[in-house]
C-alpha cells in the first residue's frame, strides 16, 4: 500500500512540474510549431479532408484570412471550385485568377508533408464561401 501511495505522489508531483514546463515550451515556440495557422482550425480541416473525404477544406489563419487546404501538391479541386464560381485561371510568371476585369493573386504553400495551403484575396474567398 505504501508503494502505491509513493507512486501516486510521484506521479502527481511530476504532473504538477511538467505541465507548466510543457505549456511554456509551446508558448515560446508557437510560431515554429504552428506558423500562422490556428491549430484547431487546421485539425478540423484535416478531419474534413481525411475522414469526411472532402477534396478541399477552408480554414482561417491567425489574421482571419481564409485559406484553402487540399491534399497533396495538386490544386485541381480548388481550380475546379474557382471555375464553378466564374473565375478563370491565368498562369504566367505568377498564378492569377480573373473574374471580369479584376485579377487576384494565388499563392500555394506546403502544409505539413502531404497538404498544400492555397491563399487568395479576401474578395475571392468570400465569393467562394458565400458569405
Amino acid at each position: 500500500m505504501k508503494r502505491i501511495a509513493k507512486l501516486s505522489i510521484l506521479a502527481t508531483t511530476l504532473l504538477i512540474i511538467l505541465t507548466p514546463v510543457f505549456t511554456l515550451l509551446v508558448w515560446f515556440n508557437w510560431n515554429e510549431l504552428f506558423g500562422n495557422k490556428r491549430p484547431l482550425e487546421a485539425l478540423h480541416s484535416l478531419y474534413e479532408l481525411e475522414l469526411k473525404g472532402d477534396e478541399i477544406s477552408a480554414m482561417k489563419n491567425i489574421n482571419n484570412d481564409t485559406e484553402f487546404l487540399v491534399e497533396g501538391d495538386d490544386p485541381t479541386p480548388f481550380f475546379t471550385l474557382l471555375e464553378e464560381h466564374g473565375y478563370s485561371i491565368i498562369k504566367g510568371k505568377s498564378l492569377l485568377v480573373q473574374k471580369g476585369n479584376s485579377l487576384y493573386p494565388v499563392t500555394i504553400n506546403k502544409f505539413q508533408t502531404h497538404y498544400s495551403v492555397i491563399n487568395v484575396s479576401k474578395e475571392v474567398s468570400l465569393d467562394i464561401i458565400g458569405k
